[in-house]
């Protein structure tokens, strides 16, 4: 049995939001500067990102609650969330490198998975491609806090991933690290986005970098 509270599920909507604002920040500030299908690929990683983290929240909320148990709710989660992550990772490592820089990506999906190992190596993946790409787009507007902001992020992210594979998350204390570990690495992650769109802002010149990803 899950060791879900009401408390736990409505608490674990801060981390989707601040999420999901970071997320936002940086389509905004891509919008018009890279091509059209890494743009699309960036928007779509991160709606899946935040999408299943808000299913999750719910399921939470609601099993807590003693509402009901909708198992669809937490069994998507670890599928699409590494899936969102991967997404949102190659496009922003395609916006912000080289113009004939090739990055190839090849993948092979079983039949049947049984384990979460194959999502738990694309979480990896994708994070470590969110922290490339970041850095890249922080040091062409040389902005030092946003490169140590998002490498917090990576940091407790893995850190969070850590103690998910090791620990029971059904168990309420290991539940409440695993968020607020969370919570804080989406925290760092927006703290990035808000000052490059800052750096941007400021330096409207640096945005001629990217017309030849256009």
């Amino acid at each position: 049995m899950k060791e879900y509270s009401l408390i736990m599920g409505l608490t674990d909507y801060i981390s989707v939001i601040l999420f999901c604002v970071a997320g936002g920040i940086f389509i905004k500030m891509l919008y018009n500067k890279s091509r059209l299908r890494h743009f699309v690929l960036l928007n779509s990683g991160f709606f899946f990102a935040g999408f299943v983290g808000l299913c999750k929240a719910t399921y939470k909320t609601l099993y807590g609650s003693g509402i009901c148990d909708i198992p669809l709710l937490n069994n998507i989660h670890m599928f699409l969330l590494s899936v969102g992550i991967c997404m949102a990772g190659y496009s922003l490592i395609r916006i912000t490198g080289r113009q004939n820089h090739r990055l190839n990506i090849y993948s092979v999906s079983p039949v049947i998975v049984t384990s979460n190992m194959p999502f738990i190596i694309m979480n990896v993946v994708g994070a470590t491609a969110l922290l490339v790409g970041i850095i890249r787009f922080a040091k062409k507007l040389q902005s030092k806090t946003a490169v140590l902001s998002v490498s917090g992020f990576f940091v407790i992210e893995m850190t969070a991933g850590f103690v998910g594979s090791r620990l029971d998350f059904d168990k309420s204390a290991v539940n409440w690290i695993g968020q607020g570990l969370q919570t804080l690495a989406n925290l760092m992650l927006l703290m990035s986005a808000v000052n490059l769109n800052k750096k941007m802002k400021e330096n409207e010149s640096t945005v001629s970098f990217w017309n030849q990803y256009k």
